[in-house]
C-alpha cells in the first residue's frame, strides 16, 4: 500500500467517451514535437550547455508540460473557462513529444568513415569495402568533409548526399517503432491492469494533471509550504553557481548536484554519492522494494569488481559503451534474457488470448480501450520482424546473425521498458548492445567482414537506448488507461509525431554540421566505435566462453531472485535490481535512489499513505524546480556563453591511490 499510487482522483470525470485527439491538441503536439526536436538538437551540439539529452523523459518536455499545466491553462481559463486543455489532451501532447524524441541517428557516426578513414587508421583497407554503401550519405564530391568542417562561403547544403541513406534508416527505425507500439498493446493489459506496475516516470505527470483538474488544484500547489520547499532547494543551489559564471571567485554550491566519490579501498571502484532532484522526484514514487534492490545489488556489484580487481580475475577488456567491468556486464544482461522469459511466460495466458482474439478465434479479448486492434497488433509484429531481418541481411548481416540482432534488441527493449517502468529511473543505459552480444557469443573470427561491417553501421542506431520506443509507449499507454477517453486516432497521430520530430532533428542537424562545422558538436568522437570494430578485424577473436560463464551465472540469479519475490511476498529484494546494478547511469543516480527509498520509507512508516500525499508535493517541487534552474542555466549559457557553456556538475573526490574505476 502506498507502492500502486493512483492518484488523488479520476483525470476526466464524465469523459468517459469523449475523443483524446483533438485537432488543437495535434496542432500543439505536432509544434511541441518541432520544437523539442530543434532546441534539444542544439543545446546537444553547437550550444553544449547543459543537457539531459541521455534521460527517458527530455528536459524539454518537461518544460513545456510544466508550462502548459501551470501557466497556460490557468491563464486560458482567465480568459473562458472551456478553453484550457483538457486532461486527455495534455496527455495526448505529452505522449506525443515524449515519442517523437525516439526516431533518431548518430548522423556523425554514419557520415564519418569517408571523412575520417586516413592511411594511418586503414580504414579503407579492413572496413569501409564491407560497410553497407546505402546506408551512408555518398562522399564524391567532398559533401562529408564539408559536412564536418563546414561549408564555404557561398556553399549549398548537398541534400541529396543524404536522402537515400536517410530513407532506408526511416524505414527501419519506423518499422521497429510500429512493433515496438504493437508489442505494447499486446502487453498493456497483463502490465497495466493484472500486474498493476505503477510507472513512475508516468505517474508525476498523471498525479499533477490529476490535482490540477480538480476546482482549486492549482491554488493548493500555491499554498503548499512542501511544494515551495522542493522548488527552492535546486533553484536555490543553481542560482549560486550562475552566479558564479560572471563572478569566478564566488563559490560553488555544493549540496546538489554534487557528484562527490567514495573509495572502499584500492581497487575498488568509486561509489558515487551526488544528488540529482529529478532523479530523487521519480524515483520517490516508485516501489520501496524496487528501490532497496537497486542500491543493494549497485553496491554488491561494486563489491564484486573490487574482488575481482583485487585478485586479479578478468574475462578480457571492456567493450564499447558497456558498463566498464565486462563480467558485470554480462552477468546483467543473462539477467536480463531470464528475466524476460519470465516476464513473458508468466503474460503466455494473456498473449495467447490477444493472439486468439487476432485470428477470430474464442476465447476474445476486448481491444476497445487499446490504440491498435490485436488483429493489427499481431499482424504488424509479424510483418514488421521479416521486414527488420531482411533490411539487415540487406545491410550485410548473414541470415542466423541478422536474427540474432532481432532477438537481443527485442529482449533489450522488452527488458529495459520493464526496468524503467518499474524503476522510474530517469537515466538509464543499456547493459548490452547487439553488436558486442553477437561478436562476443559467436567470435569476431567466424563473423564476415560484410557483417562487421553491418554492425559498424549500426551503432549508429542500436547503441542508444533513447533510440528505443517501446518505453515510453508502455508509459503512454499507462497514462490513456488512467484518462480514459476515446482512443481512436490515437496511433495515427503518435505516428505523425515521430516522423517529425525524426526529421526535424535529422534536417537541423544537418544544417548546423554545414553551417558550422559537425567535428564542432559535443559529444564522444564518432571514431570511437568504428576503430573498435577495425580492431575485431584486425585481431579476431573467438568465442568468449567466460563472458558466456557469467551470462550464466547472472541468468541462474535472476532465476531463484525471481521465484522468490513471486512465491514469497516478504522477500525484499527484487530481480530487477541485479539487471541494472553497475550500468554508468545507475552508478550516478545509486544515492538519489537511496535518499528516495529512505525518505518514503520513513514517511510511510510515520505518517502512512496521508502522510505520503503530502510528501509528494515536496518530491514534484524538486522536479520542477530543477527542471526550472536548467532551463534559466540553458538560456544564460545561449545568450553569454554561446558554445562554451556550463554544466550543473562538478566534483568533490575522497581518494585511495590506486583505485580505479
Amino acid at each position: 500500500m502506498g507502492d500502486q499510487q493512483e492518484g488523488n482522483g479520476l483525470l476526466s470525470q464524465g469523459d468517459g467517451h469523449r475523443r483524446i485527439v483533438t485537432v488543437r491538441a495535434f496542432v500543439l503536439g505536432l509544434l511541441v514535437c518541432a520544437g523539442i526536436a530543434v532546441v534539444s538538437t542544439y543545446t546537444n551540439t553547437l550550444a553544449q550547455t547543459v543537457s539531459m539529452g541521455g534521460s527517458q523523459i527530455p528536459l524539454w518536455l518537461l518544460v513545456s508540460f510544466f508550462a502548459i499545466v501551470f501557466v497556460a491553462n490557468p491563464l486560458l481559463r482567465v480568459l473562458r473557462r472551456s478553453w484550457p486543455l483538457r486532461p486527455g489532451e495534455i496527455v495526448l501532447v505529452f505522449m506525443m513529444g515524449w515519442l517523437s524524441t525516439r526516431i533518431g541517428l548518430n548522423l556523425r557516426l554514419i557520415a564519418a568513415p569517408y571523412h575520417l578513414a586516413t592511411p594511418e587508421n586503414r580504414w579503407e583497407e579492413y572496413i569501409i569495402p564491407y560497410m553497407p554503401v546505402h546506408l551512408l550519405p555518398t562522399n564524391e564530391r567532398g559533401e562529408m568533409a564539408t559536412f564536418f568542417q563546414g561549408l564555404p562561403a557561398g556553399g549549398t547544403t548537398p541534400w541529396g548526399a543524404w536522402v537515400p541513406p536517410l530513407f532506408w534508416w526511416f524505414s527501419m527505425m519506423g518499422v521497429g517503432a510500429l512493433v515496438s507500439l504493437a508489442v505494447v498493446v499486446i502487453l498493456r493489459k497483463q502490465w497495466v491492469e493484472h500486474e498493476r506496475l505503477v510507472f513512475p516516470l508516468a505517474e508525476v505527470p498523471l498525479q499533477i494533471i490529476s490535482d490540477v483538474n480538480q476546482p482549486g488544484g492549482i491554488r493548493r500547489y500555491l499554498e503548499a509550504k512542501l511544494f515551495w520547499m522542493g522548488v527552492g532547494v535546486p533553484v536555490f543551489i543553481a542560482a549560486i553557481n550562475i552566479c558564479g559564471y560572471f563572478v569566478p571567485w564566488m563559490p560553488r554550491a555544493n549540496l546538489q548536484p554534487v557528484v562527490s566519490r567514495v573509495y572502499i579501498a584500492r581497487g575498488f571502484p568509486r561509489i558515487f554519492l551526488g544528488l540529482d532532484p529529478v532523479i530523487l522526484g521519480f524515483a520517490f514514487f516508485a516501489n520501496s522494494r524496487i528501490l532497496l534492490s537497486l542500491w543493494i545489488f549497485h553496491l554488491l556489484a561494486i563489491i564484486q569488481v573490487g574482488i575481482q580487481n583485487r585478485l586479479g580475475l578478468s574475462v578480457g577488456s571492456y567493450d564499447v559503451w558497456l558498463p566498464r567491468d565486462p563480467a558485470v556486464a554480462w552477468q546483467s544482461y543473462g539477467g536480463i534474457v531470464v528475466f524476460v522469459i519470465l516476464i513473458l511466460w508468466r503474460a503466455r495466458r494473456h498473449v495467447l488470448d490477444t493472439l486468439k482474439t487476432a485470428m477470430g478465434l474464442r476465447p476474445r479479448v476486448d481491444d476497445s480501450s487499446e490504440i491498435m486492434s490485436y488483429r493489427s497488433a499481431w499482424l504488424i509484429v509479424v510483418l514488421g520482424l521479416i521486414y527488420l531481418t531482411a533490411w539487415m541481411h540487406k545491410a550485410g548481416l548473414e541470415w542466423g546473425i541478422a536474427l540474432m540482432y532481432i532477438i537481443t534488441v527485442g529482449i533489450l527493449m522488452i527488458g529495459m521498458t520493464r526496468i524503467i517502468g518499474e524503476t522510474g529511473l530517469l537515466f538509464l543505459g543499456p547493459t548490452m548492445i547487439p553488436q558486442t552480444f553477437v561478436a562476443r557469443t559467436l567470435g569476431s573470427a567466424s563473423m564476415t567482414h560484410s557483417s562487421l561491417g553491418a554492425a559498424a553501421t549500426g551503432y549508429g542506431f542500436m547503441g542508444y537506448t533513447q533510440t528505443y520506443v517501446m518505453s515510453p509507449a508502455a508509459h503512454s499507454v499507462k497514462m490513456l488507461d488512467r484518462v480514459g477517453g476515446n482512443p481512436r486516432g490515437v496511433m495515427n497521430v503518435l505516428c505523425a509525431a515521430m516522423l517529425v520530430g525524426g526529421v526535424v532533428a535529422a534536417a537541423y542537424t544537418i544544417h548546423l554540421g554545414y553551417s558550422h562545422g559537425a567535428i564542432n558538436f559535443g559529444g564522444s568522437h564518432p571514431d570511437r566505435v568504428i576503430k573498435d570494430v577495425v580492431a575485431k578485424v584486425r585481431n579476431p577473436e573467438g568465442t568468449s566462453y567466460g563472458r558466456l560463464a557469467f551470462f550464466a551465472v547472472g541468468g541462474v540469479v535472476v532465476s531463484v531472485l525471481t521465484l522468490l519475490t513471486w512465491r514469497f511476498p516478504w522477500w525484499p529484494l527484487h530481480p530487477i535490481g541485479f539487471t541494472s546494478s553497475f550500468v554508468w547511469q545507475v552508478r550516478m543516480a545509486a544515492a538519489s535512489v537511496f535518499v528516495a527509498w529512505l525518505a518514503k520509507s520513513i514517511i510511510l512508516w510515520v505518517g502512512g499513505i496521508e502522510g505520503f500525499r503530502k510528501a509528494r508535493l515536496f518530491f514534484i517541487g524538486l522536479i520542477l524546480g530543477a527542471v526550472f534552474a536548467t532551463m534559466m542555466a540553458v538560456i544564460i549559457d545561449l545568450i553569454f556563453f554561446p558554445g562554451a557553456g556550463h554544466g550543473l556538475l562538478w566534483t568533490t573526490t575522497i581518494t585511495v591511490p590506486g583505485a580505479t574505476d
